[in-house]
């Protein structure tokens, strides 16, 4: 009992160092990208606060992109896009998991329990 709770314990603290590593680089980048070059150089992992808060960066990169023309048929195409396939994902998996719950064969259940253990 004693041994399950500190391998547990092990697993968890391995777990948020492992999220910890995964997320601090777009920490990193979206707190570096508010800031004037000199508070990057002052503190590289702080919050933009007081004179080195400049969110000049965005506003200059959407200038230069002139956004209001460029967002709109990027933005429409994506979204086009995500709506068909996330539709015809939906579509052929509900087909794929009825005709592996009600065809009964040794294929359908090695495919069924195959998925199973995807998910463990």
């Amino acid at each position: 009992m004693k041994k399950e709770r500190i391998s547990r314990l092990v697993v968890s603290i391995i777990t948020w160092l492992m999220a910890l590593v995964s997320i601090a680089p777009f920490y990193i980048v979206i707190t570096n990208s508010l800031k004037t070059q000199k508070g990057i150089f002052i503190n590289i992992t702080g919050l933009p606060f007081g004179e080195y808060f400049s969110p000049e960066n965005y506003i200059k990169a959407l200038d230069k992109l002139d956004a209001l023309q460029l967002i709109g048929n990027p933005f429409f195409n994506s979204l086009m896009l995500t709506i068909v396939s996330v539709t015809v994902v939906i579509v052929l998996s509900s087909m794929a998991a009825w005709m592996l719950v009600r065809v009964k064969s040794p294929l359908s259940t090695f495919l069924f329990f195959l998925h199973l253990q995807r998910l463990c």
